[in-house]
């Protein structure tokens, strides 16, 4: 049997060692060398943009509804490849109470830049008044390729070593108070509201819109300032908010055009821009008002004589009202029977009592009339012939002659005209309804019978035509306005601060009122 050799062992164990020694040699040599490879790769040229300075250079001032900032900004490609394409810088903002930043408007256009350089930059940015006047903000800057596309096209797109440090540093600044208005609830609010016998007040609420305004009214007032010069009036705030105020408009504002503004309450110094109103008053009265100084001061009459020489027509009707006689257009009263000829009739001392003869109302039959309508009650005095009558024959040549014709007597005569008020051009004016009823009888028992006998219902046409005649006259153009005239004259009296010289904008019927905007 053979003994085992010590040598043996010895030179396996070496050769062991040996292989493991080279094994672990190539080993590192391979990780060495794979090392190398991927270190190789993270350092190819790359571009890398970064924000080495931003500074606001100018308070902001008022653009409109913007605050405009001057600011620097210096970029550097801090990357060892030179950027081939254009690339921006945006401002981001964080206002007050905010989360988060949001980025703006502005973007500025960067040409090309070389590996290593720095480029400084000045322009202005712009941020909405309502992030930043009177308050504080955060801005910084941003900058990378296409920064006005979400998804920019690859030309534009600019490969960084980091995409992680394109932010500049966070500045804060302090928006100058500078409220911008764009517009006001009311063209033409009313400032005070007149009615008789009641106070003179409005609490007509109006409010403008804008942006800056600030939450809090605290050291600023909104202001009204007479365009044509005059006192400056404070409003009266209602509520204030960041992009809306209500106030009402005191009543001491005078009518006309005025300014609107924000403005320091303590110097009375402008910080926003203006924006212009029409001040309005508005005053009325109750029709029950103007019926009761009708009654107390009108001594009114109306006459109707439209009988000229014999059988001609010729109007000579008048109106009176407050001591004004006016001339009123009263037409032919005439009707043809069939194969006999025409019946004239002509009017004469027609005319309504002296005392109590025309009086306003607002009953009509013991109904009330609409808020808009106001009715003219006449009531004529009866005695002697009110209408003369004359009849031409169908017979050519024929004249017109008075004793085929009964005069007639018309007693008990009333007439109701319903005024229906209307605004037209922003005046007075009104469509009449005219009801006239009275009793209708020839002169004497005879001709009566024999008018009664060879023509019917002569009386109710002789009324027709009375009636439509009064309507015509009180529709007549000058009629009309005779009658507003006197009207007006009523509601000038009634009216506190209401009279010839205003500008009337507009007429309003309510809650049995008549109701004037005017300036």
């Amino acid at each position: 049997m053979n003994r085992f050799d010590p040598r043996v062992s010895v030179i396996v164990i070496t050769v062991f060692l040996l292989s493991l020694i080279f094994a672990m040699t190539l080993s590192a040599q391979v990780e060495q060398k794979t090392q190398l490879k991927y270190k190789t790769k993270l350092e190819l040229p790359m571009a890398d943009l970064i924000i080495t300075e931003l500074e606001v250079t100018q308070p902001g001032s008022s653009k409109g509804d913007m605050i405009e900032f001057s600011f620097r900004a210096k970029v550097k490609n801090d990357g060892n490849r030179d950027i081939e394409n254009n690339f921006y810088l945006t401002i981001e903002i964080k206002s007050e109470h905010e989360d988060r930043y949001d980025r703006t408007h502005n973007y500025f256009k960067f040409t090309p830049l070389k590996a290593g350089l720095t480029r400084t930059y000045n322009g202005k940015f712009t941020l909405q008044k309502a992030s930043v006047s009177g308050k504080t903000a955060k801005i910084r800057g941003w900058i990378d390729s296409g920064g006005t596309e979400e998804f920019p096209p690859q030309y534009m797109h600019v490969q960084e070593r980091n995409e992680n440090n394109n932010y500049s540093d966070i500045i804060t600044i302090v928006g100058a108070y500078t409220p911008y208005i764009t517009s006001v609830s009311i063209d033409n609010p009313v400032t005070r509201l007149t009615i008789r016998n009641t106070k003179s007040a409005t609490n007509q609420e109006i409010y403008i819109a804008g942006q800056g305004f600030g939450k809090e009214q605290g050291e600023y007032d909104v202001a009204l300032f007479p365009q044509s010069g005059g006192s400056v009036i404070k409003a009266n705030i209602k509520s204030w908010h960041q992009g809306v105020i209500f106030f009402t408009i005191p009543k001491e504002v005078e009518t006309g055009t005025h300014w609107i503004a924000i403005v320091n309450g303590n110097t009375m110094q402008r910080k926003s821009n203006q924006i212009g109103v029409t001040i309005n008053h508005k005053g009325g009265t109750p029709w029950s008002e103007i019926v009761a100084y009708w009654e107390l001061l009108n001594n009114a009459k109306l006459i109707i004589h439209t009988r000229g020489s014999g059988s001609e027509y010729k109007n000579t009707s008048t109106l009176k009202m407050l001591g004004n006689i006016d001339t009123i257009y009263v037409p032919k009263t005439e009707f043809k029977k069939k194969l006999i000829g025409r019946y004239r009739y002509l009017l004469q001392n027609f005319a309504s009592k002296d005392t109590g003869g025309m009086m306003l109302s607002r009953k009509w039959n013991g109904g009330t009339l609409n808020d808009n309508q106001l009715e003219m009650k006449i009531i004529f005095e009866s005695g002697g012939v009110e209408a003369k009558g004359y009849f031409k024959s169908v017979v050519k040549g024929s004249n017109w002659n008075d004793g085929l014709a009964p005069d007639i007597d018309i007693n008990n005569a009333k007439i109701g005209v319903i005024f229906n008020f209307k605004n037209v051009d922003r005046k007075l004016d009104y469509t009449p309804y005219v009801r006239f009823s009275a009793n209708v009888n020839a002169h004497d028992a005879a001709a009566d019978w024999f008018m009664d006998l060879f023509m019917g219902n002569w009386d109710g046409q002789v009324r027709r035509k009375i009636q439509d005649g009064l309507a015509t006259a009180m529709a007549n153009s000058e009629t009309r306005e005779n009658i507003i005239n006197s009207l007006m004259d009523f509601l000038y009296l009634l009216i506190a601060g209401f009279d010839k010289n205003d500008d009337i904008q507009n007429i309003e019927f309510e809650d049995g009122k008549i109701l004037f905007t005017y300036r």
